[in-house]
């Protein structure tokens, strides 16, 4: 098979004289050059055929024939030129409209495609910036096809850029998968391995592969040819031919070098005369716009925002008729622009003066006394005085610290009348609760008066929930059409009347904790922390004799919830003796200190912190690294020059603590005797869930140990008799259905009474909070 058949890229006429397509070099005319005289073909006659006698119409007015394009039909006369004006005429071209012109008639084509027309070709490709001349393989034609058309040469699909071009080929994808294989498939087709320097190769079609970029694949077509050529010669002449092949081949590579170079400059002065034809373009609208006075709206904005409008990007000339095409979009376009600006910059400013109203704020909070009940920052912005520095339509008016400065009198007077406004919100609230009209504001300070957060879902004290960080955060689904609130980054306080309730089953805890410490009900929340006092929770989820006792402040054991307490115990809490509350204080300095250590997230909800100097609220690093940097302190010191936040969380002031008790061995115990044998527990262990840790139920004669608190063995302790807790009525009146009894601490789990309590007359109660 010879190259000429095997290739695509040569150019043959069909049988059929209608469909012309670019011949090779070899198509080329060999007569000599003269005037071109075209002889005209004959005229065919015209079949006649009889009309029929067709009814006489009306005759209507037809309307003047349109005028056909000026230019149409002039190219069927330029034969009759001098062949010398007419290649002139043909130099001015490029080289695809040669080719073009070559399809359009035998006349022209055979015009073109003579070896006279050579210069014709040369002249047109000079006409190409920095393409490179024809290589010595290729005809004008061919190099003209490969460089400037976009067909594959396989199957004659459009728009392809892919060019091989040490093949001298244009290809598909899909062809590129197909007639280019690695050369390891070449060799199972039994061509030679010394081919593989003479065949062109390409690292278009490596996708897939580990290394695409290093992995070559070979044309098997030209593998073929070649093996198919040098098969025909014997071993003498095989040596000289693959000689003069690399010769070759080299200088096939060293061109499609300059022709990757050419493609690539092409590429970049095609996007350069583009970008050249935008800024004309950009140019152009920019002076239209300013001559309409758009000119300090367009010297405001970015330039960015306009070139890459979509009537503005296009590279063409801006023409009268397109301008008026495009006046009306475009004015629309500055427009929205000009309002996005004022918004903008209304919200530049807007974030500066609520600033120096957080500054204010800041000031004020620090003059004031340790943990005062204070509003927030977005309280104080709706006075009169400082909404009106804030909202001042002037945007140009300069605005200091000084002029939200209306004075301490007046801060201290709104801070008065507010805390009256909020006394009366939450005395609402405990009217529309259980307690009914019988509330009053003293009880407002009691210590079982708890409301619940509708965001953190906690138990909050009074005065507590008038400082408490949830009822000031932003709530994005709150409007704020003067958009203070969101520059603020806060709201005041409970906006919305929707985030504070009344926490029934938080004031059921808390008085079963004064009644088990023996205290009025009607103790305030002062005295309360004034005592501080320890409560030992006897639920299923804490107490264990003989194992694990759990004990808390009194603060703390209310946000807690007990699981079903001992059926014959009169209170689920317990009061903590003198000896064992001095071993729960040293527990407890322990735990603070790890909480202290490991609560240190740079989280807003965790700023449980407040410095001691200047009043602000932070997180524990951040405190201390506040205070070191702003008050100097080196290694701050808690509770000399930082303590907790009136808002900081219970968890984190008063821990959960427990204490691992072991039982007492009888004195005249047996080794094997049936006392023996009663007295200690052999149960199996039972792994028991606590607030504070997980620990697990042993025996009595065990020791267990806390896997997360710190805890001291306490002795003097026998082991109590279980007891199944059967559905009864609790203290509060809820009806509990305990299920089967387990050592998991859920509900119905197996419970012990505790051995240091009394034991009360009557039925037995459980504990069933919500």
């Amino acid at each position: 098979m010879s190259s000429q058949e095997t290739s695509p890229s040569a150019f043959t006429l069909d049988g059929d004289e209608s469909e012309l397509t670019p011949l090779t070099d070899s198509d080329f005319s060999d007569s000599e050059d003269s005037d071109f005289m075209l002889v005209s073909r004959p005229t065919k006659k015209r079949r006649i055929t009889k009309v029929k006698e067709k009814k006489k119409k009306k005759e209507v007015a037809k309307p003047p024939p349109k005028k056909l394009r000026a230019f149409r039909g002039v190219l069927k006369d330029i034969w009759v030129l001098p062949l010398d004006v007419t290649y002139e005429i043909f130099g001015h071209l490029k080289p695809l409209d040669l080719l073009q012109l070559s399809r359009t008639s035998k006349s022209l084509r055979e015009i073109l495609m003579s070896r006279s027309s050579v210069s014709v070709w040369m002249s047109a490709r000079a006409n190409i910036e920095a393409l490179p001349d024809c290589p010595f393989d290729m005809s004008e034609p061919e190099y003209a096809s490969l460089v400037f058309e976009t067909h594959c040469h396989y199957c004659f699909a459009n728009n392809v850029q892919t060019v091989i071009w040490e093949a001298r080929m244009r290809c598909c994808k899909r062809c590129g998968g197909t007639m280019y294989t690695h050369w390891v498939n070449l060799v199972k087709e039994k061509v030679p391995d010394v081919l593989q320097s003479i065949v062109p190769s390409t690292h278009e079609f490596t996708t897939g592969t580990v290394y695409p970029h290093t992995e070559k694949k070979y044309s098997l077509e030209q593998a073929v040819v070649l093996t198919v050529e040098m098969a025909r010669m014997d071993e003498e002449s095989q040596a000289l031919w693959f000689w003069n092949k690399k010769k070759e081949y080299d200088r096939i590579v060293e061109h499609a070098e300059l022709c990757r170079e050419f493609l690539s400059g092409r590429h970049t002065r095609r996007n350069r005369e583009l970008e050249d034809a935008r800024l004309k373009r950009t140019n152009s609208v920019i002076a239209k716009l300013t001559a309409l006075g758009w000119g300090e709206e367009i010297e405001k904005m970015s330039k960015y925002r306009l070139t890459e409008h979509k009537h503005v990007k296009i590279p063409k000339d801006l023409t009268e008729r397109a301008w008026q095409k495009i006046e009306a979009d475009m004015i629309a376009f500055m427009q929205d622009v000009r309002e996005k600006r004022l918004v903008k910059e209304k919200n530049k400013i807007m974030t500066s003066r609520c600033a120096l109203m957080k500054q204010m704020y800041a000031n004020f909070v620090a003059s004031q006394p340790m943990h005062s009940i204070l509003p927030g920052v977005a309280d104080f912005a709706t006075m009169p005085e400082l909404r009106a520095i804030l909202e001042n339509p002037d945007l140009d008016a300069t605005v200091t610290l000084e002029d939200f400065d209306i004075g301490a009198e007046k801060m201290l007077e709104f801070s008065a009348k507010w805390r009256e406004e909020k006394d009366k919100a939450l005395l609402d609230i405990l009217r529309q609760s259980s307690l009914g009209s019988m509330a009053s504001k003293e009880m407002l300070s009691r210590a079982t008066t708890l409301f619940n957060c509708k965001t953190c879902s906690v138990p909050v004290s009074y005065p507590r929930i008038l400082v408490h960080t949830c009822n000031f955060t932003r709530n994005v689904e709150m409007p704020d059409p003067s958009n203070i609130f969101e520059r603020l980054r806060a709201e005041p306080w409970n906006l919305g009347g929707d985030r504070v309730s009344f926490h029934e089953a938080a004031h059921k805890r808390a008085k079963y904790v004064l009644k088990a410490l023996s205290l009025d009900s009607e103790i305030s929340v002062d005295d309360m922390n004034e005592a501080n006092p320890f409560v030992e929770c006897y639920c299923a989820l804490c107490y264990r004799p003989g194992a694990v006792r759990t004990f808390a402040r009194w603060g703390r054991m209310i946000e807690h919830t007990p699981r079903y307490t001992t059926a014959h115990v009169s209170r689920p809490y317990g009061v903590v003796d003198a000896r064992r509350t001095a071993l729960v204080k040293k527990l407890e300095i322990l735990e603070l200190s790890k909480l202290r250590r490991e609560h240190d997230w740079d989280d807003y909800s965790h700023r449980s912190y407040c410095c001691m100097t200047c009043k602000i609220r932070d997180t524990r690093h951040s405190m201390e690294k506040h205070i070191t940097a702003e008050h100097g302190f080196v290694g701050p010191r808690f509770d000399t020059d930082y303590t907790y936040h009136i808002d900081a969380k219970m968890r984190l002031r008063a821990p959960f603590v427990n204490l691992k008790i072991a039982a007492k061995t009888p004195k005249n115990a047996e080794a094997g005797s049936s006392t023996a044998a009663t007295t200690t527990n052999t149960t199996a262990a039972a792994t028991t869930t606590t607030p504070a840790t997980t620990t697990t139920t042993a025996p009595a004669d065990s020791t267990v140990a806390s896997s997360s608190s710190p805890s001291i063995e306490v002795q003097g302790d026998s082991t109590a008799t279980p007891v199944v807790l059967t559905p009864s009525t609790s203290l509060d009146g809820v009806v509990s259905q305990p299920s089967e009894a387990s050592g998991s601490g859920d509900a119905g789990s197996t419970v012990v009474s505790p051995p240091d309590v009394p034991q009360p007359e009557g039925n037995t109660s459980t504990v069933a909070d919500s």
